[in-house]
């Protein structure tokens, strides 16, 4: 059995793994990023996937508060909407 020091150990690295996978994905497929800085993003999940499954038009893909669009238009419509 871990230790509580080790279990939050273990959780910030898989938390800064995925960040960092979630960056790279970003930068090779030079799609338009947007962050939602400050925000519960959390709170607001389900009323933002369901917009986006509704508005947005092509590919997108979300990490915690960052959204990569295809569609630079498709960024940009969520930019208007929740930022």
């Amino acid at each position: 059995m871990m230790t509580l020091e080790e279990q939050i150990t273990q959780n910030l690295a898989r938390e800064m793994a995925e960040q960092m996978d979630f960056d790279i994905l970003a930068d090779l497929l030079d799609w338009t990023r947007v962050e939602i800085p400050g925000a519960n993003i959390e709170v607001l999940a389900d009323a933002v996937l369901k917009w986006l499954d509704k508005h947005c038009h092509n590919e997108y893909i979300r990490h915690k508060q960052s959204f990569i669009f295809k569609d630079p238009k498709d960024a940009s419509h969520f930019i208007l909407k929740w930022k």
